[in-house]
């Protein structure tokens, strides 16, 4: 299974991130001769001429990085305020779909975490959370451990809750009407750890913090997190990736194999919920991350678990078809994401490079 680097709440970054960013071959446009390299399109929503010469390097380092992708779509928050919001690509190249940067959705995977460990934290706050009381107080059918699995275990990664097993299950076509469709999958499993003795990273262990954030709010997990997060922070683009049913401006997804970028193997994240189960708009995230810097969202004690001291935090997200990155930095007031609808080895962490220093320009 891919891993990616990630800030997580409350604990700290526990994974490393490894070559996989923007897919490196074959993201010609479509009719684009063999061994050229067509100029990709761009699509800019959003410029501030107040900004004009950070946009205008900006741009350059994005374009670069987008050479050899198939799409990518940038959006940069300042203040609270949107100042950069721009497409390079295709969303299907097939069709020669530009990346539409306010429409078009990508898969986000593990981003998907900071916003459920927000979820939770909103619940904390308004008092309808215990962070210390066992799973079994908002899921009584998961399995019982001595000592119990606690909430604030879940977020944290301490919970001992395994991670995929391999490739093939964070890849599986499995599909998952609700949150407890998913808790079998590895509820019954073996723990890695006791619970609280360690830190190891677990999806899973924020599938079962969904299963908690819906027992908590009453609700299902997804009216739960759009009620506790997306509606207040204005997402209005969030959607479950759930490929049994339309989702309006879903991109196409690509990988590379052998050299060459090919479409993505079919999978179903339905099961991931909200470990990586949804598509955005790099807006929306941006949004989500600006929210993260002040107080719309959280109070200020509940927004030091997730920068645990630190001016700047990245989050990421990889898996089959889809890279996401944000990064936030609140000593100068930026979120910046960028999202890409393919990716392979040869390219390298270019996305990752590129969306710090569109951070570092927005931030001198």
């Amino acid at each position: 299974m891919t891993r990616v680097r990630t800030a997580m709440f409350p604990r700290g970054i526990v994974l490393s991130l490894i070559a996989l960013a923007l897919g490196c071959r074959g993201g010609r446009a479509p009719d684009a001769a063999a061994g050229e390299q067509a100029e990709l399109p761009v699509v800019t929503a959003l410029s501030s001429p107040d900004e004009g010469e950070t946009i205008d390097s900006a741009r350059a380092v994005v374009r670069a990085a987008a050479q050899e992708g198939v799409g990518l779509a940038v959006a940069v928050f300042q203040a609270g305020e949107p100042v950069w919001i721009e497409g390079i690509g295709y969303a299907d190249r097939e069709t020669a779909t530009k990346v539409d940067p306010e429409r078009t959705r990508f898969r986000i995977y593990s981003v998907t975490k900071w916003m459920t460990a927000a979820a939770a934290a909103r619940l904390m706050e308004q008092g309808r959370l215990d962070a210390s009381a066992p799973i079994q107080t908002y899921v009584p059918s998961y399995p019982a451990h001595d000592p119990p699995i606690t909430t604030m275990e879940l977020a944290t990664h301490t919970s001992g809750i395994r991670h995929y097993a391999d490739e093939a299950e964070a890849r599986s076509r499995r599909h998952c009407e609700t949150v407890d469709e998913a808790l079998p999958i590895f509820e019954n499993d073996p723990l890695v750890h006791p619970p609280g003795s360690d830190e190891v990273y677990s999806s899973w262990g924020y599938v079962a913090l969904s299963a908690v954030i819906a027992g908590a709010a009453g609700t299902s997990f997804v009216s739960a997190i759009d009620s506790l997060v997306f509606e207040p922070v204005g997402m209005t683009r969030m959607a479950l990736d759930d490929p049994t049913r339309p989702v309006a401006d879903r991109a196409s997804f690509f990988e590379e194999k052998d050299g060459r970028l090919v479409t993505a193997d079919p999978v179903d994240n339905t099961c991931k919920w909200g470990a990586g189960a949804f598509v955005a708009t790099a807006p929306d995230v941006a949004r989500f991350g600006s929210a993260m810097l002040d107080d719309r969202l959280l109070s200020g004690p509940s927004r030091e678990l997730f920068f645990e001291g630190r001016d700047r935090v990245s989050v990421q997200g990889v898996g089959a078809g889809g890279l996401a990155i944000l990064i936030l930095d609140r000593s100068r007031g930026i979120s910046v994401a960028l999202l890409a609808n393919a990716i392979g080895e040869d390219a390298g962490p270019a996305a990752q490079r590129a969306a710090e220093r569109v951070a570092d320009l927005f931030g001198r």
